[in-house]
């Protein structure tokens, strides 16, 4: 099968694979990723420039060099994808992917390589950005048509380039898959749309970071605990074999080795990093996520995401959860990154026994879960249907519902479970974990599909010879467009503005921003930092700095808003604007 151009949101320093692509202009300066990947390695940029100068008689574009490796074993690819940073030709970004794709030296195993949306910063395609992701997603494709040994994902760092690639891959040609991948249900799909579906994510979705399955997981407990070895039965199934170790005389010890076992680094030596899959199923426009996994990937994907994860592990936080603004990972089972005296309750779930007790030591966890399913559908990822935690989480699902059948969906590998055991569930059997990620990618796409970009002139594909695909619209556009400068020029013009007119202003700017303007001349957080001044309460500042957030230019912005948003968490005093 020919290789896959996958699509997603999130941070590309933080997703596991086995290529990232950095770009550079023909002088090897800094761009948008710069701050990204020198927080990873402080002397990454000057090595870049280094291998720029080097390049003789002088750098052109498409010049490509396998540079270095970062932890988790990921090759870095860098590129010159531009000549300098006032280039505006997309052809330059086309050859740029398909010059890192020929340094994947063929017949390896099928591996990833990660792209960023290629010169969308300051590499001269911010103006063409519709017409740059066409010829990037195309490029890759065609490059990928003989390799059955590489798969493209092209991570964009903010929802706008996320809208304008999803845009450009739905005009192409491109994923032709075989026709035995299943599609996603059209029931699905408009539950994802109304915002009335939670997800269920399981061991499966861990693996693709290289955690272990839950086998695995049990027979590395039962080595550390010193306990002879099962052969796979299915009389002595898995639950039992958890109950024999939390009633071996090392059952006091058995939480502490699924913490170091599931927190990284992998292997001893891997960092810890989100998938792809990972990426994509936080792409999903869902407000909550049920896991029954220890480690803390979901919760790092959303952050990488800028989602504003919160983690729900007790009664204090699924009090919480009414706040709208946040997107809840609720650890079912307990987390790895608690210290056992800090839990709200008794361990790790891991064991019949603890199956058994659950409703009665997280019976606020229990409620939420009821309370959601009263009319919400549910997806489960990351379980066999012959796994232990499936059958019984969806049996306190039907114990919560009182014998109501649930629009449930389950994305799996094997054989259809018998319908007894799993009431009200449609299963969408796909052939391997590839597979997976493809249907989770179409999801994704499908669920999140909305029109293009109003305001954004760069994001409109003309028919007929017309400047314009919305031409009736365009003097609407206009005045829009207006508007947004005005209100640049109410929030700039050196006046603060009152409470009233801040929480105003916030309302304008996010309506213009979510179709697609643009502040002409700085950042949308220089916009925040401006409207935001000594007086204004916590709460409003939490508001403005929760809305950037998704929308900051590169990683250094990033850690400036994650400062204010702890800082209006903590009550901390507001900092003037620069």
């Amino acid at each position: 099968m020919p290789g896959y151009v996958f699509l997603t949101q999130g941070d590309l320093t933080r997703i596991r694979c086995d290529y990232i692509v950095y770009t550079t202009d023909g002088r090897g300066r800094k761009g948008d990723l710069a701050h990204a990947f020198e927080g990873i390695r402080a002397d990454f940029t000057s090595s870049v420039k280094s291998w720029v100068d080097g390049l003789k008689p002088r750098a052109a574009v498409g010049d490509a060099k396998t540079l270095t490796e970062l932890p988790g074993g990921r090759k870095v690819i860098g590129v010159v994808s531009t000549r300098d940073f006032k280039t505006t030709d997309t052809a330059s970004a086309e050859a740029a992917v398909r010059a890192a794709i020929n340094c994947v030296p063929e017949g390896e195993p099928r591996r990833v390589i990660a792209f960023p949306a290629v010169n969308f910063g300051k590499g001269g395609n911010r103006e063409a950005r519709l017409k740059s992701a066409m010829a990037q997603l195309q490029a890759a494709s065609n490059a990928l048509e003989t390799r059955s040994d590489l798969d493209a994902v092209f991570v964009t760092y903010d929802p706008s380039s996320y809208r304008i690639f999803q845009q450009a891959r739905a005009s192409l040609s491109i994923n032709k898959v075989e026709p035995g991948i299943p599609q996603p249900p059209a029931a699905l799909i408009d539950r994802l749309r109304r915002g009335q579906c939670v997800t269920f994510v399981g061991a499966g979705v861990s693996m693709e970071s290289g955690l272990p399955s839950w086998q695995q997981l049990i027979e590395y407990l039962e080595a550390q605990a010193g306990i002879e070895p099962v052969a796979p039965s299915k009389d002595v199934d898995l639950m039992a074999r958890a109950q024999a170790l939390r009633d071996s005389g090392k059952g006091h010890e058995v939480d502490g080795w699924v913490r170091s076992k599931v927190s990284g680094p992998i292997d001893g030596a891997h960092e810890l990093l989100p998938s792809a899959l990972h990426y994509t199923l936080a792409s999903l426009p869902v407000r909550f996520y049920f896991t029954t996994n220890y480690d803390g990937l979901l919760e790092s994907t959303l952050k990488s995401a800028r989602r504003f994860p919160v983690k729900v592990v007790g009664r204090p936080e699924v009090a919480g959860t009414g706040d709208s603004g946040g997107t809840y990972v609720v650890k079912l089972h307990g987390d790895a990154a608690e210290p056992i005296a800090a839990q709200s309750d008794p361990g790790l779930v891991l064991s019949l026994h603890d199956y058994q007790q659950f409703e009665a030591n997280r019976g606020s966890m229990a409620a939420l879960l009821r309370s959601l399913l009263l009319n919400q559908s549910f997806l489960f990822v990351g379980y066999g249907l012959r796994d232990p935690n499936i059958k019984a989480l969806y049996g306190e699902v039907q114990k919560l519902l009182l014998g109501a059948k649930p629009m449930a969906y389950a994305v799996t590998f094997g054989d259809p479970p018998n319908s007894s055991e799993f009431p009200g569930l449609e299963t969408i059997n796909v052939a391997d974990s590839r597979e997976v990620r493809i249907f989770f990618d179409r999801l994704a796409d499908a669920a999140n599909r909305r029109p293009p970009l109003f305001l954004a002139r760069d994001a409109h594909k003309p028919r007929d010879g017309s400047t314009s695909d919305v031409p009736r619209l365009g003097k609407l556009a206009k005045r829009l467009h207006e508007s947004g400068m005005e209100l640049q020029r109410s929030i700039c013009d050196g006046k603060p503005l009152n409470e009233t007119e801040s929480r105003l202003a916030l309302g304008v700017a996010a309506f213009l921003v979510d179709h697609g303007w643009r502040p002409k001349g700085c950042t949308i957080k220089s916009l925040a930092d401006r409207a935001c001044g000594k007086t204004t309460p916590a709460e409003l500042r939490r508001e403005w700095f929760r809305f950037v957030l998704p929308y900051c230019r590169d990683a250094s912005e990033v850690r400036a808003v994650w400062t204010e948003l702890e800082k209006a968490d903590s009550g901390s005093p507001a900092i003037d604007p620069p």
